[in-house]
């Protein structure tokens, strides 16, 4: 996995992440640390949709995509769901 550059400036090539709870607290610094190091990434929020939408806008660029899908990681279903959805490169399509 690409480590983030202390340049923001020097992204990494491709790579892709999945972070559950995206939209605060370390969910968020990860999110923002797999965009520095130049990875697309998709993540989760539950109830922070604003505030997951205002994050993938700011992060989303020509270089990196971002990505907020809401789901319940309590809800096993949902989660069985998200998983079958998002698999291999569909994730990646949301991004083009």
């Amino acid at each position: 996995m690409p480590t983030p550059s202390s340049d923001s400036n020097e992204r990494s090539t491709g790579g892709f992440a999945i972070v559950t709870g995206g939209s605060s607290g370390v969910g968020k610094a990860a999110v923002e640390q797999f965009i520095d190091a130049g990875m697309d990434v998709m993540f989760t929020y539950f109830s922070r949709e604003k505030e997951a939408y205002e994050l993938a806008d700011r992060l989303s660029d020509d270089t990196a995509c971002c990505t907020a899908v809401r789901l319940d990681t309590g809800n096993e279903s949902q989660v069985l769901d998200f998983a079958k959805k998002y698999s291999g490169r569909a994730a990646r399509c949301l991004c083009w």
